[in-house]
């Protein structure tokens, strides 16, 4: 079983995959965030907005195993939790280091004024990948868009194409693909 959402689905995922896995119990399960990251650092999802955020998804009926996400800057544990909740699962979180789409959504967090440079964001996307276990795989692009799953399938960074990184997450072997380190990280 494939959960995968794109822009507002990519979080999406995160709230509603305990309840696909727990509906398709047998199944094998796996996870593809398309461009809908949450953050650790404040600068780039503030805790304010990650309130509104919770509110939106109905984050304490969505996890209801899990309040502990739900304290100041931990709903970026969700990674964690779903690694560990279900050791067997697979995911993968795809962004462009640049994704003008979040920047703008991610800004209405901050100080009036305040605007999510593509530094922030692509440092903001690495911290991710650098905290996340070893069940997630990432892809990084570089440029500004927004999105892979619709349009941009066969998108190609680093030299690994989009399908060809879905494909390792179904096959449970996630990869972390990233045009700034020149290089693939192979499955950890």
């Amino acid at each position: 079983m494939l959960l995968a959402g794109s822009s507002a689905g990519g979080p999406g995922t995160l709230f509603n995959f305990d309840a696909v896995a727990q509906t398709f119990d047998d199944a094998d399960l796996f996870l593809v965030n398309d461009s809908g990251p949450l953050f650790f650092a404040d600068n780039v999802l503030s805790p304010q907005l990650v309130g509104q955020v919770v509110t939106l998804y109905n984050g304490s009926v969505a996890l209801p195993n899990a309040p502990q996400l739900f304290q100041p800057d931990a709903l970026p544990g969700v990674y964690a939790y779903y690694a560990d909740r279900y050791p067997d699962a697979t995911f993968g979180l795809a962004s462009f280091l640049g994704d003008d789409v979040f920047q703008q959504f991610y800004g209405f967090g901050q100080a009036p004024g305040d605007v999510i440079t593509d530094e922030e964001f692509a440092a903001g996307l690495r911290d991710v990948r650098a905290q996340l276990p070893d069940a997630w795989g990432t892809f990084y692009a570089e440029g500004d868009a927004h999105t892979f799953l619709r349009a941009r399938y066969d998108f190609v960074s680093a030299g690994v194409a989009f399908d060809e990184w879905v494909a390792g997450i179904l096959a449970g072997s996630p990869t972390d693909v990233d045009p700034g380190t020149a290089r693939v990280v192979a499955a950890r």
